[in-house]
């Protein structure tokens, strides 16, 4: 028997054969012998089952959901398939890096540590419903690797200064021992997911079980944004509505009490945050005045046009839920009061994203770049080229702000003139 680290790979989906395929093929190539994929299908029409039985590999275990499901009542039925091992979740158009698990077993052999995570690295498919991007690969650039506190990084995601993935997340950006995961699941009621958000959920729910985890400087989970992808359907007012009534119309997890569904991250880190708070596994509170400040300073700042009054409705709603008095309101509305507000506040996000070691850039990917597994292959290409000086960095980073200044001003002498 191999006394390297097991694996559990999930892929749940539900109608994505189109790009489950490509995301399998990045599974099943890997280096690797001690690992499992477990392809969950919550009730697929199309020829999932099919695309799934194609590769004949015994590594893979299909389940099916039998019936429609909500995506953390599927991420849910996955997990009781794992009994033990590190796992990890990972959606169908996203793609497994060429030896993401010899290196991953390497780290927790070496360490010791319970979670690891590394790099974002993001493909937009070319049906992407954000034009701009498609075919763009967006990667992150980190120095070295580094054990992370989790309390100072909880307070600094509810803050908007970091984003979730920044966390020890069960989705796409690490390993997580199934040891914890089951723990959790034990104090809460013999259930892990407790929010209708479960890839946010569990980087709050897994916080709050260790200490420190470790942030390594290599990429295990290439994540692909498709014409399928949830997150940008909900939050860009001009993607695939039907996609994003499709996870809402399902009966799903409540949403929290306090809070009310908004295309708002700052809102829905918040909303898994109280849930798992509600559990038992945190003690501090949220107070929904803090909440919605960081959620007006968001929808300013949104890069999707027209979500500020969209954001704006929400809040207004929680205000009202929660009886906030009218003082506080005017406030609020005062100091964001309109989408030119957020000048000071956009350059102080720059100032402070280039202080910090989240360092992004993007590049378009060639035309023979297709789909999730051609990305990854040109992804592990591009890493030989990633540790660059800081000095480089910088000079990248101000060609990457100049040329976003240019699209801006097209974008606006273009309206003006239609």
């Amino acid at each position: 028997m191999s006394n390297n680290t097991k694996f559990n790979i999930i892929i749940a989906t539900r109608n994505r054969a189109d790009t489950l395929k490509w995301a399998l093929k990045t599974c099943v190539e890997q280096d690797y012998d001690n690992f499992r994929i477990i392809v969950s299908d919550n009730f697929s029409q199309d020829n999932t089952r099919q695309v799934v039985e194609s590769y004949s590999d015994p590594r893979i275990t299909y389940v099916n959901t039998g019936e429609p499901l909500s995506m953390s009542h599927n991420y849910e039925f996955a997990l009781k398939q794992v009994t033990d091992g590190y796992l990890t979740y990972m959606g169908d158009d996203d793609g497994m890096m060429p030896g993401a698990l010899k290196a991953a077993d390497k780290i927790i052999r070496e360490t010791g540590y319970k979670a690891i995570i590394g790099r974002l690295d993001e493909y937009y498919w070319h049906n992407c419903s954000d034009v701009e991007r498609r075919g763009m690969l967006r990667y992150r650039l980190l120095e070295e690797s580094y054990e992370q506190d989790t309390a100072s990084m909880v307070k600094q995601v509810l803050k908007m200064e970091k984003a979730y993935q920044n966390l020890p997340c069960i989705y796409n950006v690490g390993f997580i021992s199934f040891d914890v995961i089951d723990d959790i699941r034990k104090r809460s009621g013999g259930q892990f997911f407790h929010s209708s958000i479960p890839d946010v959920y569990s980087a709050f729910a897994i916080s709050s079980s260790i200490d420190k985890y470790l942030v390594v400087n290599q990429t295990f989970i290439l994540v692909g944004v498709s014409g399928h992808s949830n997150g940008i359907a909900y939050f860009d007012p001009k993607g695939t509505k039907e996609i994003a009534q499709n996870f809402w119309n399902l009966k799903t997890l409540p949403w929290h009490d306090k809070l009310v569904k908004s295309p708002s991250l700052a809102m829905m880190y918040s909303e898994s945050y109280l849930h798992a708070k509600d559990r038992g596994l945190y003690k501090a509170d949220l107070s929904v005045k803090d909440i919605v400040e960081v959620v007006m300073e968001e929808a300013i700042m949104s890069p999707y046009q027209g979500n500020y009054p969209r954001i704006r409705e929400t809040v207004e709603a929680v205000l009202d839920k929660n009886q906030i008095d009218e003082a506080f309101r005017k406030r609020l509305f005062e100091k964001f009061k309109d989408e030119k507000s957020a000048i000071k506040m956009i350059l102080k996000k720059l100032v402070r994203r280039f202080k910090t070691t989240d360092k992004f850039l993007q590049v378009k990917t060639p035309d023979s770049v297709l789909n999730i597994y051609d990305a990854v292959l040109f992804n592990q290409q591009l890493n030989e080229h990633k540790n660059i000086s800081n000095f480089k960095y910088k000079m990248l980073f101000f060609k990457e702000l100049a040329m976003s200044g240019k699209i801006f001003l097209a974008k606006k002498k273009k309206l003006a003139t239609s």
